[in-house]
């Protein structure tokens, strides 16, 4: 059995991931959080390889607090956690000869061009966009044969996300905000996850930037108005503009990604039935 650590086991991707790779016989999976080692702490993270001797990381952790990452008190820690880490986690496999594979954002795109595939340039308009890309280049420096996935705005039912959020509302006939001129491809983290395990199982060799996103690109109003349909619920609607929305970092607008080697997973509109649960 090959080990597999995962960083950020407690994110939304984190879940997902521990849970498609813990699935398989061919994989002992290590979960690890903040409770077990200190990514801020080269030191910490040194430990975690000599402590497991993993055969591939899968790094989930990272600062995705968006407005939060505009506060010049948590710079140190959104880069501490969206750059350095990631870095040392890259040079330590390629020391010891293990996979790592990295997860990054469609926030290092503009949103000024109409789509966005794997060799599009990068122009983040926020620091946290900043901070992942300068963690994919940090990354490239000192492992040219990592996987760095990008995906787009995830959701999923076991983490706190607008999906999750504006079905709960909507069951309980509440009001729900929604933002209606910010446009993404919303992405199932249990999809993504599922796909970076058949991209291992496929071809273990590959490495390479990679755009792994739903089909449908669309607004959070769109969505808040499929789930109000969906559990026929009293549900007022208000929409807001994203520069009403968001009191700290910038947004573009549209991020729409290609994918010309990763893969394009099924939308958030087909898939809601099985999603949304009746009342």
């Amino acid at each position: 059995m090959e080990k597999v650590i995962i960083f950020g086991a407690q994110s939304l991707l984190g879940k997902e991931c521990f849970s498609v790779f813990s699935q398989s016989k061919l994989y002992e999976v290590i979960p690890l959080s903040h409770y077990n080692y200190d990514l801020l702490n080269a030191e910490e993270l040194k430990k975690a390889f000599s402590d497991h001797n993993p055969d591939i990381v899968i790094n989930c952790a990272e600062f995705a607090d968006i407005d939060a990452a505009e506060k010049k008190e948590n710079e140190d820690l959104v880069y501490t956690l969206n750059c350095d880490a990631p870095e040392m986690m890259a040079h330590l496999c390629t020391k010891s000869g293990t996979k790592f594979i990295h997860f990054s954002t469609d926030h290092v795109f503009d949103g000024k061009e109409e789509t966005y595939n794997e060799q599009s340039p990068v122009h983040p308009i926020n620091v946290y966009g900043e901070s992942k890309v300068e963690g994919e280049l940090a990354i490239w420096e000192e492992n040219p044969y990592a996987i760095i996935i990008r995906t787009g705005t995830l959701f999923g039912e076991s983490s706190d996300n607008f999906v999750t959020q504006a079905i709960s509302l909507a069951k309980k006939h509440r009001k729900i905000f929604a933002v209606d001129d910010e446009m993404s491809n919303f992405t199932s983290a249990k999809d993504v996850a599922e796909s970076v395990f058949q991209m291992i199982e496929d071809d273990p060799e590959q490495y390479g930037v990679f755009h792994l996103f739903g089909k449908d690109f669309t607004s959070p109003a769109i969505i808040a108005t499929k789930i109000i349909h969906i559990l026929s619920s009293r549900s007022a609607l208000t929409l807001v503009h994203a520069d009403e929305a968001y009191q700290q970092a910038k947004r573009a607008k549209k991020r729409h990604l290609e994918a010309s080697r990763g893969q394009v997973l099924p939308g958030i509109l087909e898939t809601f039935p099985s999603i949304v649960s009746p009342i």
